[in-house]
């Protein structure tokens, strides 16, 4: 959990200024980054450890993970790119489908704050 004075570290390392009032909420937005961070790490441990043990041709996949069901049938579902069409030839049946438009553009609603 990192606290207030790291918060405050971090504010003068990168020479900006954080009000006092919006201290406590930016040290709860970095322990949430930073939850998350560990996530992707653990799932990325998982990832590493089923490709491990597949590029071994190990049959002790983990029971603790879904995929080990699944090993058998993975494959790349990727398609090639085929003929690119033109540049811009459904902009405007796009933009007709979509709810809002602005200057060209798909409107869409704001969901970050700055």
């Amino acid at each position: 959990m990192i606290e207030r004075k790291d918060v405050e570290k971090l504010a003068a390392l990168a020479r900006i200024t954080i009000p006092e009032n919006e201290i406590e909420k930016v040290r709860k937005d970095i322990d949430a980054i930073l939850e998350y961070v560990d996530q992707i790490k653990e799932a990325n441990d998982l990832a590493n450890n089923l490709a491990n043990n597949l590029a071994n041709n190990r049959a002790d996949v983990s029971t603790s993970t879904n995929f080990h069901s699944y090993a058998a049938v993975m494959k790349n579902v990727m398609r090639e790119d085929g003929e690119p069409h033109d540049s811009g030839i459904y902009t405007d049946v796009l933009l007709k489908s979509a709810p809002k438009t602005k200057d060209g553009f798909i409107e869409v609603k704001k969901i970050l704050n700055g």
